[in-house]
């Protein structure tokens, strides 16, 4: 016997005996059989898209993450480019001013002040 003679007859037998509970459960009964019914010759189908869906999301998960990944990294190798940029014109402009001036205490204290919470 194929599988619609068996899977026929099984819903056959469960039909008469949810019959027995009520005319509503059987209302709900034959609908969800119906949906089944209807569903049943697509599952190969439905199976594969999804199959197809998870492999690309996986892909397309692991491309977001590199791209991501270099984006942040390019981002950091130019902040941090920046900052040494920085760093050299705060040197120049204190050895400048040390070389044209008399050594103040306080002039250099906040120079160095400034320069550290730029960091």
């Amino acid at each position: 016997m194929d599988s619609g003679g068996i899977i026929h007859r099984l819903c056959h037998q469960l039909s008469s005996v949810i019959g027995s509970l009520g005319p509503s459960t059987v209302f709900g009964y034959k609908g969800v059989l119906l949906i089944f019914a209807f569903f049943w010759p697509m599952r190969g189908v439905r199976l594969k898209q999804i199959k197809e869906i998870l492999q690309h999301s996986k892909r397309d998960g692991q491309m977001v993450k590199s791209l991501t990944a270099s984006l942040v990294s390019r981002e950091e190798e130019e902040r941090h480019q920046m900052n040494l940029n920085e760093n050299e014109q705060l040197k120049k402009q204190i050895t400048e001013w040390t070389c044209s001036r008399p050594c103040h205490v306080s002039h250099l204290h906040r120079l160095r002040i400034h320069a550290t919470h730029l960091r």
